[in-house]
Formats: structure tokens, sequence, C-alpha cells
């Protein structure tokens, strides 16, 4: 089981780049509600982004705003929700989870990690940096574990960027409702 945790947050990161690779949606400021009942989950998201639920296992859904200008790294936001095989305190996932990301991303460089509450349960928040030759992305992961299922929102952009639209992923994330 540990091996399997050890890709969670990994492939987490990944599906947020598939994100770069859709078109634009429509521009509007009024928020829509996505709801999953296979998972029990509902959120809020801006309505100008768009929403990919097809072909971003182990990602159920992937929302992503399109830039304008001169930006190449699309924002994006993507919720995974992975059931454990086993019972996980959410200090034992939280390490699994810190150790994975910190050996599996090139160019890792911690920006924060904190308590924080997900869906009204508590969870962990983990900001970090990633390095490539072409640029520099920033990440924030929110995590819970409900019922023996873990709950991870990934939210990444440009540096340039992420700041930027942060107010608006925590209002994704605190918009999140846990069946």
């Amino acid at each position: 089981m540990h091996m399997n945790l050890k890709y969670i947050v990994p492939l987490a990161i990944l599906l947020v780049l598939i994100g770069c690779a859709q078109e634009p949606a429509q521009a509007d400021k009024n928020s829509l509600k996505y709801f999953n009942a296979q998972y029990g989950i509902e959120l809020q998201y801006p309505s100008d982004w768009i929403k990919v639920e097809e072909g971003i296992a182990p990602a159920i859904v992937v929302f992503a705003r399109q830039e304008t200008g001169t930006d190449v790294f699309i924002e994006n936001v993507n919720v995974v929700v992975q059931q454990l095989t086993e019972p996980y305190t959410l200090e034992e996932y939280s390490a699994l989870a810190l150790d994975s990301v910190g050996q599996m991303i090139q160019g890792y460089k911690l920006a924060g990690y904190s308590d924080a509450t997900v869906a009204g349960n508590p969870g962990k928040k983990l900001e970090y940096t990633s390095t490539t030759d072409a640029e520099t992305v920033a990440f924030m992961q929110v995590w819970t574990i409900k019922e023996n299922n873990v709950y991870v929102i990934t939210y990444a952009a440009g540096t340039d960027d992420y700041a930027t639209h942060k107010p608006t992923i925590q209002k994704i994330i605190t918009s999140l409702k846990i069946q």
C-alpha cells in the first residue's frame, strides 16, 4: 500500500499538466456547480474555466483556465479521490505524500506546509514549486481523509500567475462538500 500512495500525489501533479492542452471556454464570471454522485463530492468552479472528466485518471475532474497573451501555462485544478486499501491517519498519509513529492518532482522546493480544513474535515495544505529548464510552476495541494478515502485538490499555475488566481482557488476549495 505504501508504494501505491507514493504515486497518488505525483499522478495528481501530472494531471494538472494535462489541463495545458485544453480548449478555452466562454468568458463568464459566474460559478458553476460540479457534482459527482459516484464519489459524493460537490464544488463550485468559475464558469469561464473548462471542465474535463474523461481520460484523466486518477483524477475525477480537471478544471482549467485558458491563458491570454504570452503565458504558456494554463492554471488548473484537479480533484483526486482515492480509496485507501488500509487505514491511514491524516498524519501517516501526509508523511507519505510529502516524501513522495520531494522525491519525484523535478526541482522541488517547499514553500509551505500547514494544517487545513477541507470540506469541514481536518486536512493538510502543501505549497511548493517545481523548476525545470523551461519554467517554474507553483502548486498548492490540500487533502483530507474521510471514511477511508483520500480527497486531494491540486492547483497549479506559472509562478507569475499563482498569486493572482489563488483567491479563486480558495473559493473552489472552500466550496467542496463531501457526502
